[in-house]
């Protein structure tokens, strides 16, 4: 078959990695790079070159069993590590460590009574929530969910809704209506009393990764600064033009961007009624990534530091994560969508539009997965499987394949469980 690929992040790879073995797969990228959201930052220091994320970052044995199944397959090195987290306000009269640990020792001065009774509401809370999870109910916001606990409501306001928040670093009133489920899975499934976290990196940033894929994928053609000006559709053949002018022919097409890219390449294609309809539920926000040296944005004192370091006030709460194995000289990565001055000694600064994880969103992506395949046309992302992940971009492809050629050698390979 021939088959056609729009977008070349986690799932337009994957897909084409899975597909290319048996099937003449072209793949097509607007951007002059591959893997949209993995974007590593390389910045220079002491004639170093320092590999920092300025795309999606955290990675969990326990929730990316797929994806490090794909990193093992590709033979990319892994470095696991502590994911310790502090959340402060912005005055810094209040702070709680996750775990109250640095260097190995207790940070004694992170024990005070209102900490524990942070990290002791903390647990309980996330219990209620593993219930949640295990009936992947996404029928309830956020705010309806915090509301209904059994801890306190200076607990809620100071200390759970900031520390959720930091996770996406929207507005307050946005947040409060993303899906529970979506909300709470991370840390439920990944925070167990005084246990650190483990994340899991690339060495050498997720660009070593994306590279192994596309070149993992030699029968493929992978075009890159290739952007799509029309899509038509006759029978089941799929004609696709590019801005210069060069036409291809497809027996399916899989369009792998984000919905709102889906939406506007699909929308004067002929039978896409329905799809555009759903893809037009997704709604999506602004971030802004600050790649930087500035200290400010780290808690006064030192030993408080952590791997993410979640500052927050009434309305907004921003991340910035800092990885000490790194450099010798810190480096860090911050969220300042909302901030009025960014960082001093800044290496990069990077937005993109990310989509709101709400209750039209798990709607619109069970109805989308309902005409998968429909006129030999499929749609790949993060927003098409379980909550917004780059597991859930890859498994959004192995779906695909899974339909389209289930004897794929590489789809094998790949099957978790």
């Amino acid at each position: 078959m021939r088959i056609g690929i729009i977008g070349a992040g986690a799932a337009g790879l994957t897909a084409c990695w899975l597909l290319s073995e048996n099937h003449d797969v072209t793949l097509f990228e607007k951007q002059d790079r591959l893997g949209g959201h993995a974007q590593t930052v390389e910045v220079e220091q002491d004639g170093q070159i320092i590999p920092i994320e300025a795309g999606f970052e955290f990675v969990m044995d326990s929730m990316f069993p797929t994806f490090i199944k794909l990193l093992g397959l590709l033979e990319v090195d892994l470095h696991r590590y502590p994911i310790s987290a502090t959340l402060y306000s912005r005055d810094q009269r209040t702070l709680t460590m996750m775990p109250p640990f640095n260097s190995g020792g207790i940070v004694w001065s992170a024990l005070k009574p209102y900490q524990i009774c942070n990290l002791i509401q903390l647990q309980l809370a996330l219990t209620f929530a593993r219930r949640l999870m295990d009936d992947r109910d996404t029928s309830i916001t956020i705010e309806k969910y915090i509301e209904r606990l059994p801890v306190l409501q200076s607990f809620k306001t100071h200390f759970l809704y900031p520390f959720l928040q930091a996770q996406w670093c929207v507005e307050l009133d946005e947040f409060k209506q993303f899906a529970a489920y979506n909300a709470l899975k991370y840390s439920a499934m990944n925070i167990n009393g005084l246990q650190t976290p483990t994340g899991v990196e690339i060495v050498g940033g997720t660009q070593v990764y994306i590279r192994a894929l596309a070149q993992a994928s030699p029968r493929a053609v992978i075009k890159t600064s290739a952007d799509i000006s029309a899509i038509t559709h006759s029978g089941n053949q799929y004609s696709v033009r590019e801005a210069n002018g060069q036409v291809s022919d497809f027996d399916h097409l899989i369009v792998a961007t984000s919905p709102w890219d889906a939406l506007r390449l699909l929308n004067d294609v002929d039978g896409m009624e329905r799809r555009r309809q759903e893809l037009s539920r997704f709604g999506s926000f602004k971030t802004v990534i600050a790649v930087h040296s500035d200290r400010r944005w780290m808690p006064a004192e030192k030993k408080y530091w952590a791997v993410s370091n979640m500052r927050y006030d009434e309305a907004y709460c921003h991340n910035t994560v800092w990885k000490k194995w790194k450099s010798p000289r810190p480096i860090f990565r911050s969220w300042v969508t909302f901030e009025k001055q960014i960082p001093d000694s800044l290496h990069a600064l990077v937005d993109y539009q990310h989509v709101k994880i709400n209750l039209d969103y798990y709607q619109a992506q069970q109805n989308l997965i309902t005409q998968q395949g429909d006129q030999h046309l499929w749609l790949a992302g993060l927003y098409m499987h379980d909550i917004d992940s780059h597991e859930s971009a890859v498994m959004s492809a192995v779906n695909i394949a899974r339909q389209l050629d289930p004897e794929s050698v590489n789809l094998g390979k790949l099957s978790v469980g």
